[in-house]
């Protein structure tokens, strides 16, 4: 019970981020996750070669339906991130590094005390 909530106010809160994209015309920067810890949720490589991050999985699944739904094309980068902790990969959110984590992560109450959730409404919404 307690996942689906959850699923429902990330999904929200990815809905709103690409709502607001397209008033502002930008690439979405999204980090993906390419440590293969679980498959099921992102299973990401990236080509050297052709510089392109390429993924799938659940999470991949969640964020392309999303992006489908939307009335308007959005543009996006996958940014790969294999090496650091889950935390350094918040801090790229919050520096604005990155617009968005796909993979499988969780926020918990200490990684929001930077603000992050409260960043992502101010700039997005």
């Amino acid at each position: 019970m307690m996942v689906h909530k959850h699923t429902k106010i990330v999904l929200l809160l990815l809905i709103l981020i690409l709502l607001s994209l397209q008033v502002f015309c930008k690439k979405l920067k999204v980090g993906a996750l390419t440590r293969r810890k679980f498959k099921y949720f992102i299973d990401a490589a990236h080509d050297n070669q052709k510089n392109v991050t390429t993924a799938t999985g659940f999470s991949v699944d969640v964020f392309h339906t999303c992006i489908h739904a939307l009335p308007y094309e959005v543009q996006y980068e996958l940014i790969p991130f294999a090496t650091g902790s889950y935390d350094d990969l918040i801090k790229k959110v919050y520096v604005k590094e990155i617009d968005a984590i796909m993979g499988d992560s969780t926020f918990l109450r200490t990684d929001l005390s930077m603000s992050t959730l409260q960043r992502l409404i101010l700039t997005w919404v």
